[in-house]
């Protein structure tokens, strides 16, 4: 079951001394969506994982949307580093991460970061899916949410579960931020370059 937490205003107060409270009552709505599940991955153990996808890394209502529809993106997909591997998927894991600096694990490699149009029901405390956006380059290629290349900071080195260094991409994106436009298009903000990118309404930069 996929949850997803969404803050709602109820009460903003000024206070004399310069400062400003705000409170918001914060629902928590569920899903049982079959749109948010991935496929399954098999571990190095032979076990199955399971993941859902993680639409909350970003949202964004525009005014001309109905009250109930929400725009959110959804990061890079799963991925972990290497002692958290370790950790939740197993000790398999080890000799891999042994073999690269600063490793981290994308069981999903293949996942494109996306674009996700959900509804709320806040009467019955749930949410669904009504649409996927897939970001691609201007020539219509998917993105992926590997990493991308860095020159002036660390960072980490792609993993897939069999131990395999996954290449970087410059076009990689990490998603963690939306807004929409009136016209349809998106700007879209990304943590790994950081950079931001305004996106054509299906998707493409």
């Amino acid at each position: 079951m996929s949850r997803v937490r969404f803050a709602l205003p109820t009460l903003a107060t000024v206070l004399l001394a310069s400062t400003s409270l705000i409170a918001a009552e914060v629902r928590v709505l569920s899903s049982k969506d079959p749109g948010l599940a991935m496929a399954p991955v098999t571990l190095p153990s032979g076990k199955v994982a399971n993941y859902t996808l993680g639409i909350g890394s970003g949202a964004h209502r525009h005014p001309s949307d109905p009250a109930d529809v929400v725009w959110t993106v959804g990061d890079r997909g799963p991925n972990m580093t290497c002692p958290e591997a370790i950790r939740l998927i197993g000790p398999e894991t080890k000799e891999p991460c042994e073999k690269v600096r600063a490793g981290r694990i994308y069981p999903t490699p293949a996942y494109v970061p996306s674009i996700y149009k959900v509804q709320l029901d806040r009467t019955n405390g749930s949410f669904r899916l009504l649409e996927t956006i897939t970001l691609k380059t201007k020539s219509g290629k998917p993105i992926s949410g590997l990493l991308n290349p860095q020159t002036k900071a660390s960072k980490d080195t792609g993993l897939d579960m069999a131990g395999n260094v996954l290449a970087d991409n410059a076009d990689n994106f990490d998603l963690e931020g939306i807004v929409r436009l009136s016209d349809g298009t998106f700007w879209v903000a990304d943590e790994m370059g950081p950079s931001v990118a305004l996106l054509s309404a299906d998707g493409r930069i």
